[in-house]
C-alpha cells in the first residue's frame, strides 16, 4: 500500500471497490480486469462526513502499460469513522431525472454550491487525478496478489 497516503483514504478506496453495493452499481468490470477505485472530496471533509466524487475503473496490465478499459463515476455523501475512514453509511444519486431531487437530499447548500461551481479545467484535473490514482492502486493490487 501507498504509505504517504492518509489510513482514511486508503479505507475509502477499499470500500469504493469492495461493499457489494458500489460494486454491482459501479464496479463493473467485464473484461477481467482489477476494479481500482479513486475520489475526490468536493469540500474538506467534515467530522464524519465526506461527500465527494468517485471513480471506478476497470484495469487492465500492471505497471506502465496498464490501461482502463471501462469504468463508472458518480457522487457520494458517506459517514465515515473520523480515525479510521471506516464508512458507515453513503449514498448516491439515481439515475435520471430523480438524480437531481437525490442531490439536493444528499448535499448540505454549501455543498451543492461548491458541486456546481467548479469550473471545467478543475473537473477534468480532478477526473485526470482520480484516473491516475486508480492504475496506481490497480498496480498495488497486482503486486499484492
Amino acid at each position: 500500500m501507498t504509505p504517504l497516503l492518509d489510513p482514511a483514504q486508503l479505507a475509502v478506496e477499499e470500500f469504493l471497490r469492495t461493499d457489494p453495493e458500489v460494486v454491482r452499481r459501479f464496479g463493473a468490470t467485464p473484461h477481467d480486469g482489477r476494479l481500482a477505485c479513486a475520489f475526490t472530496p468536493i469540500v474538506p471533509r467534515r467530522d464524519n462526513h465526506l461527500f465527494a466524487r468517485f471513480l471506478c475503473l476497470e484495469v487492465l496490465g500492471t505497471g506502465p502499460g496498464a490501461y482502463s478499459i471501462s469504468g463508472s463515476a458518480s457522487s457520494i455523501a458517506m459517514i465515515i469513522d473520523p480515525a479510521s475512514g471506516a464508512v458507515r453509511d453513503w449514498r448516491t444519486p439515481r439515475d435520471g431525472a430523480d438524480g437531481r431531487t437525490d442531490l439536493l437530499e444528499m448535499f448540505p447548500a454549501d455543498v451543492m454550491n461548491a458541486f456546481r461551481s467548479a469550473d471545467t479545467a478543475t473537473a477534468n484535473r480532478q477526473t485526470s487525478e482520480m484516473q491516475s490514482r486508480c492504475l496506481a492502486i490497480a498496480n498495488e493490487l497486482a503486486a499484492a496478489s
